[in-house]
């Protein structure tokens, strides 16, 4: 049907005016969400007690030997925070007394799903710049009947001695908007042991430095298996090698990475990196100090 004439134009002018009436209400129905999410912020309260909501971010104050409380408050994303929440579930379903540490692993996988709405596939390894982290109730408040399994995301730190001592990375943003590749840059030494792999200072013992990181996602085609980031390491640690040593000799030190399989593929693990041995057989020697001067 054609619509002409004055009565025409009278319903289309009326049409498009509803259209950018409905077009500006969205707008700031949105910008006023995102306002509140932004301004949300509490006092400081035990870790436990604190009220929380998916989008909520959160610090506590820490220095380079541990937490200096478990006191935590919720700040704007856009300030310097630890965690960002992603969902708050209820355990209401949980029969029985306190969950044994079996059970406490089954419970928590209940976060992965919220988790992967907002960072997409996650595969929990040591080459994702991301963690997720919980809070959940202790035996005591879970005596009081605490139900609450607080599911969060922050940033994964892998210094070995913050790590131990327990001292969290701190970003800005929400982590859906961070363009984040690996957990590790080139540089760093790195620490690999049956037990923990992670980084140090260059001037402890350690058997690898990290020459750079390939972004799997930056290339033309990704990789859809493991053999395909064999044959990229191939292509390009060895330049990576180079570029890091710049001309400075380096007798005896070559080229390695970190393996990736098919779970970290599949699970958004984007950083290819490449790393400097000295070898002896299989073995990576230890070494104490850059490999470049």
């Amino acid at each position: 049907m054609v619509i002409g004439g004055r009565r025409g134009c009278a319903l289309w002018s009326v049409f498009v005016v509803a259209l950018v009436v409905a077009l500006v209400g969205v707008g700031i129905a949105v910008r006023w969400r995102e306002r509140r999410q932004e301004d949300r912020r509490s006092q400081a309260v035990p870790l436990e007690d604190q009220d929380y909501r998916p989008g909520d971010c959160l610090t506590w104050a820490q220095d380079e030997d541990g937490p200096e409380s478990d006191r935590a408050e919720i700040v704007p994303c856009t300030e310097e925070h630890l965690r960002e929440v992603v969902a708050v579930l209820e355990l209401d379903d949980v029969p029985g007394g306190f969950p044994d540490e079996d059970a406490w692993r089954d419970l928590k996988a209940r976060c992965h799903p919220h988790v992967e709405r907002v960072i997409g596939p996650y595969e929990n390894s040591i080459l994702h710049p991301l963690g997720r982290p919980t809070i959940a109730p202790s035996r005591d408040t879970w005596a009081d009947g605490d139900r609450k399994l607080v599911c969060m995301v922050g940033l994964r730190q892998v210094d070995l001695a913050a790590k131990r001592a327990r001292v969290r990375m701190a970003f800005r943003g929400r982590v859906r908007d961070l363009d984040l590749v690996s957990p590790f840059a080139a540089g760093d030494c790195v620490s690999w042991t049956d037990e923990e792999i992670g980084t140090v200072p260059c001037d402890q013992p350690h058997q690898y430095e990290v020459t750079g990181v390939v972004d799997l996602h930056a290339r033309p085609t990704r990789p859809t298996g493991e053999l395909q980031t064999i044959h990229i390491a191939s292509q390009e640690c060895p330049d990576r090698l180079a570029e890091h040593l710049d001309g400075a000799p380096a007798p005896g030190i070559s080229w390695s990475w970190i393996p990736m399989d098919q779970d970290d593929l599949d699970g958004g693990v984007r950083g290819l990196v490449c790393l400097a041995a000295r070898f002896e057989g299989p073995e990576a020697l230890e070494l104490v100090g850059p490999i470049r001067p």
